[in-house]
């Protein structure tokens, strides 16, 4: 159960921090020098102080101190954040970087998972059936954990993260180059647009 286990933490110089100041807002949150991390696959060890996880040197990315809990020692608990609120880079670089549902299964080696799981946006159900409560599967901190990005019932890496569809188009609709589609929209994180090139007086109409 999560809630019964000890998490280690990272003993740090004090003149020499983990990460940058934490921003004003946790979608800012963007390591300085990182080591980038292969996939994870729970394959943490236990240490006098916990369990420490495989890719535990972006622990204090992926967490962030509770305000209204504290661990056996007195200090503010760690709780995972919200991975729908980091950059995929940074869930990339920290060993969660975009896999099949197939594939984040495959990761958990001999640990049962209902065979009805097949989509990403599922594997909450397995995080649910893992933690105390729905509480707890939003806290987590096992960050080496493969299901962890996608504990929310959603999939982070989705290329159309945080776009409205009911938002009016806002793209700039200066003439672009030949081969402008709906992917490019995409990636610019606004509403998918469709450009017409013309040299007459034409201009953009949302799809």
């Amino acid at each position: 159960m999560v809630g019964a286990l000890s998490f280690w933490r990272p003993h740090l110089p004090m003149n020499k921090p983990f990460c940058p100041a934490e921003p004003s807002t946790s979608r800012q949150v963007t390591p300085r020098v990182l080591p980038s991390l292969p996939p994870v696959r729970l394959a943490g060890t236990m240490t006098a102080d916990g369990y420490q996880p495989e890719n535990w040197q972006w622990f204090e990315v992926l967490t962030e101190p509770s305000p209204n809990r504290v661990d056996s020692k007195g200090q503010p608990r760690r709780i995972g954040r919200d991975p729908m609120t980091l950059p995929v880079e940074v869930l990339t670089a920290s060993g969660h970087g975009p896999r099949e549902a197939r594939r984040v299964i495959g990761a958990l080696g001999d640990e049962p998972v209902d065979s009805s799981i097949r989509r990403l946006t599922e594997l909450r159900r397995h995080c649910l059936a893992c933690a105390e409560n729905a509480a707890e599967v939003r806290r987590c901190s096992i960050i080496d954990c493969p299901l962890w990005p996608y504990r929310m019932g959603k999939n982070p890496h989705n290329p159309r993260r945080g776009i409205n569809p009911f938002q009016p188009c806002t793209r700039s609709l200066t003439v672009s180059p030949i081969g402008h589609h709906k992917a490019d929209c995409l990636r610019d994180r606004t509403t998918c647009c469709e450009q017409i090139l013309d040299k007459g007086n034409r201009h953009g109409r949302h799809l």
